[in-house]
């Protein structure tokens, strides 16, 4: 019961905080899917653990990088947005074609919509040995994690044996509320 309990304090910190993206609507509206999904890719700072390897120190922030277009307006600034996660800043990055290699591959998290597939499959061999978290706005295999919308919802679906191939480790309670690919 104790383990319900928890799961479910889990779900609703997740859509409780998806509510609260979702209401002011800002100069830039950003779409609720968008703000969800910003909530989401912010949770799985907390319910992905990295190797040491992936960080250079151990202040080093959890660098959560959005490739090319960025979906999510200003929710990132925004004040409700979690500023650490794992007794690390979280720093939100955009990056792009042309971003230094070096700026890529030191992403923790690397979050890119439909439009920028053909150049993420380019980098990810090197983003698979970093432990890159990759993250797709929709069904990619290319991704660990990838966003899908399921009766309107927003729902994602992680690959196991990707995360493990990247050294990652994900909660079991991440696991609980994804669609699972083993």
């Amino acid at each position: 019961a104790m383990r319900h309990l928890r799961l479910l304090a889990i779900l609703l910190s997740f859509f409780l905080a998806a509510r609260v993206y979702a209401e002011p609507e800002s100069t830039q509206s950003t779409s609720v899917e968008y703000k969800i999904k910003a909530v989401i890719l912010f949770n799985f700072t907390k319910y992905v653990h990295w190797p040491e390897k992936a960080f250079a120190t151990a202040e080093q922030p959890i660098r959560v990088c959005v490739y090319g277009e960025n979906p999510f307006g200003d929710v990132f600034q925004s004040e409700d947005a979690p500023k650490e996660a794992q007794n690390r800043p979280l720093a939100i990055t955009e990056v792009n074609g042309r971003s230094k290699k070096e700026d890529l591959l030191g992403c923790q998290v690397l979050f890119w919509t439909e439009r920028e597939k053909a150049a993420i499959e380019k980098l990810l061999p090197e983003l698979k040995e970093r432990s890159v978290l990759t993250v797709s706005d929709k069904e990619s295999n290319g991704a660990v994690i990838s966003f899908l919308l399921k009766d309107g919802k927003v729902r994602f679906r992680i690959r196991r044996s990707a995360a493990e191939e990247r050294s990652l480790t994900i909660s079991s309670q991440l696991l609980k509320l994804a669609i699972i690919d083993e």
